[in-house]
């Protein structure tokens, strides 16, 4: 595995704990530096999303989600959360 991957796990786990302690504002941070290291990074659009999703923030939420499903189409909780907006 190479360092990139590693660090965008421990990333992960930091994003994990941050959202814990309900600071969605360094979740979003923490996400989006990954998104910029690596753009192809499903879950970290799927996570932002959520943060921005639980500030109110519906419009970037809206637009996380989308580029999750663009870049992962046959993922199932993606593509669940996607036939709930339309149906919304």
């Amino acid at each position: 595995m190479c360092w990139e991957t590693h660090w965008l796990r421990a990333r992960h786990t930091k994003v994990v704990v941050i959202s814990t302690l309900n600071t969605y504002s360094e979740v979003i941070k923490e996400f989006t530096t990954a998104i910029r290291l690596n753009p192809g990074y499903t879950s970290a659009y799927w996570a932002r999303g959520w943060a921005y999703d639980s500030l109110n923030q519906y419009q970037q939420a809206i637009q996380d989600f989308d580029k999750a499903i663009q870049l992962d189409p046959y993922d199932r909780p993606l593509a669940m959360a996607y036939d709930g907006r339309r149906k919304g």
